[in-house]
């Protein structure tokens, strides 16, 4: 074979060598900014060993450890904890009033607090986060102190919640709930009230227990109207009727109808209920007016399990969902939203065994962020249904629903501007990525990037719906059923993906792209799902980085436009294929970041050198030569083998 060189000094043009293959790598040395980190749940671990506050004239105060209690304005309080024996721990402190952070703190164990000079209630939380050694998060544990400078009012078990509640002073204050059984007959209403909280007494959310008979209430436990700063924490409600079909009149633990702000409802486990909470709808099929919203609404660190639906959203704008357990949801999604929800963020939830779907986004749905969540088998993974535009789906696991893991689908109107990214799609039982109906005429965008596509039943990626323009870029599409990508209709344009192995083909009615490849993409443990690709230098396996005997081909292969900052060191200067591109747990390149005696091209044309097709497969590239095009007047081409030995 001959061998083209010349001399340069401003670029490195490496040609791969896979037996009679070839694949011509550029390295680009540029940077671009941007973090992403890999899918997954960061999971709750006992971290938290003990814990006190002192300091203050503290009023209905036990001792050292109690976690509610009533102090005056001005008064200066020192919160410690002690952790287990663990290196690389992160703190945080937080200052809240409802969802509203006024302050916060990463100084470590001990914070120090002065109380305002206002008669109101806070939440003094404390959350310890678990780092593993490339940065990425694997534990956190929580805590928090509800204090006061209005009233505190206990509550006995058996006695009435609602009595205390509209015992507390117009300022506001606390409702205790000590442990033991509740047995309410109606609303406990909170109506055009401020800085409240009703918290169990226990952070055994177990201890204290709201409970129904056999017969499911028809009412909200909670009903929230009108009012704001506002938190129900540490408490279970649940049904002992675990027989009959859970139905849409059945009650939810938290309703919330508009106006509501700053509302947080924290550590409760609800059970054979409507749901845990649900946001109203008051303006009908109009866009609401700013009375109309709930906003800030925060649903955190709750198990909900056996309910009609789990989470429900309308009207609701600049809300977290974050760290839930939601399964076995029976007529409507795990988390639904239905129409208006905009500035959601649904983070680090784990959503399985819902109806319909795992999480639902409905009609004029914007700018929502859906990251970090584990989806599994529910009926679909993740809908946008007529709606949905400007949502990123991100660094999600999404696998073993029994239809599609992703549905996008158009109807009056169409999700627009979508970014699916560095997820992982796998086993689901129909499409891993499925865009379908009747679209209005329109130049609807979607993104798919950095994601592996692996196992589903069906198409990897199918576009069957009409003004649609998919990006198909930087994604392993692996050992699908149907076909790795099929255009129905529309436009899929793939680039930089490596699609090999599907059953009906790799492509239909679409062509290979510039930086395609079809080669087995080499994972660390395809068996335990370990997409991580192999790597002689260096591959992490989830607790330290481990050397194979063999480099994966989607190394240093995605679009040479895209950064690979985030990768470790040696990364090659590009970006690896699949869903650990540019993040922390990317494999390792056999070439260095960039050589020493290489500078910078001084007018960025480093980002117009083509070459095409890239890689070179013989009998499957629709090339039969490798073209160059805008190499500088000097430059020099070298041949390496995957091993990374010069040719």
């Amino acid at each position: 074979m001959e061998v083209i060189k010349k001399e340069i000094k401003n670029n490195i043009i490496r040609w791969y060598l896979f037996s009679i293959n070839f694949i011509v790598v550029v390295v680009l040395l540029f940077i671009w900014a941007g973090v992403l980190s890999a899918a997954g749940v960061t999971p709750q671990m006992d971290l938290i060993e003990s814990y006190f506050s002192t300091g203050g004239n503290p009023q209905y105060k036990d001792n050292e450890q109690d976690l509610i209690y009533k102090t005056e304005q001005m008064d200066e309080i020192v919160f410690s904890i002690t952790t287990s024996a663990q290196s690389d721990l992160n703190y945080l402190w937080k200052v809240m009033k409802g969802s509203e952070v006024l302050a916060s703190s990463i100084q470590g164990t001990i914070f120090t607090w002065t109380v305002p000079s206002e008669k109101s209630t806070w939440e003094i939380e404390m959350e310890v986060t678990l780092k593993n050694k490339i940065g990425n998060s694997i534990g956190r544990d929580y805590l928090n102190w509800s204090i006061t400078t209005a009233d505190i009012l206990t509550v006995n078990s058996g006695e009435s919640i609602q009595n205390a509640v509209d015992n507390l002073p117009v300022e506001g204050g606390i409702v205790e709930l000590l442990p033991g059984i509740y047995n309410p007959i109606a609303s406990i209403q909170i109506i055009n009230r401020t800085n409240i909280t009703v918290k169990g007494s226990s952070a055994m959310r177990e201890d204290i227990k709201i409970k129904y008979g056999m017969l499911r209430p028809q009412f909200h436990t909670f009903d929230i109207i009108n009012s704001e700063n506002i938190t129900i924490e540490n408490m279970y409600i649940y049904s002992t009727d675990t027989t009959s079909y859970l139905n849409k009149n059945d009650g939810n633990a938290i309703a919330i109808t508009p106006f509501a702000n700053n509302i947080t409802i924290s550590n409760l486990k609800v059970e054979w209920l409507g749901g845990i909470v649900h946001t109203y709808n008051v303006s009908g099929w109009d866009w609401p007016e700013d009375n109309q919203w709930s906003k800030n609404i925060t649903i955190k660190n709750s198990l909900v399990l056996h309910t009609y639906d789990g989470i429900t959203f309308w009207n609701t704008q600049d809300s977290t969902i974050s760290n839930n357990e939601i399964g076995f949801t029976s007529g409507w999604p795990g988390i639904n939203f239905n129409t208006k929800n905009i500035n959601n963020l649904l983070e680090n939830n784990t959503v399985y065994n819902s109806f319909s779907a795992g999480i639902y986004l409905y009609s004029s749905n914007f700018g929502n962020n859906v990251i970090n969540n584990i989806v599994y088998s529910n009926t679909r993974g993740i809908i946008l249904y007529t709606g949905g535009s400007n949502t990123q789906i991100s660094k999600n696991i999404i696998r073993n629903n029994t239809n599609d893991g992703i549905y996008i689908y158009g109807n009056t109107y169409s999700a627009n501007n979508i970014d699916i990214l560095n997820n992982l799609i796998y086993d689901n039982g129909a499409e891993g990525i499925r865009v379908a109906g009747i679209a209005r005429p329109d130049n609807y965008i979607v993104s798919i990037e950095s994601n592996i596509l692996y196992s589903n039943d069906s198409d990897a990626i199918k576009i069957d719906m009409d003004y649609y323009n998919i990006d198909a870029r930087n994604n392993i599409i692996f050992n699908n059923s149907g076909y790795g990508l099929n255009r129905c209709q529309s436009s899929l344009i793939s680039s930089y993906n490596n699609i090999f192995n599907n059953s009906l083909g790799n492509y239909k009615s679409t062509s290979v792209g510039v930086g395609d490849i079809s080669l087995d993409p080499l994972f660390g443990n395809i068996f335990t799902k370990d997409f991580h690709l192999k790597s002689k230098v260096g591959r992490w396996d989830g607790s330290g980085w481990v050397n194979d005997v063999i480099t994966s081909p989607c190394i240093d292969t995605g679009d040479l436009s895209d950064s690979c900052s985030n990768e470790p060191e040696p990364n090659g200067g590009r970006i690896n294929m699949g869903a650990y591109g540019n993040t922390a747990e990317a494999s390792m390149s056999i070439f260095p970041s960039v050589s020493p005696d290489i500078p910078f091209l001084p007018d960025g044309n480093e980002k117009n050198i083509l070459i095409y097709p890239n890689p070179y497969v013989k009998g499957k590239s629709i090339e039969s030569k490798i073209n160059f095009t805008n190499l500088p007047k000097e430059a020099t081409i070298r041949i390496y083998s995957l091993s990374g030995e010069l040719i």
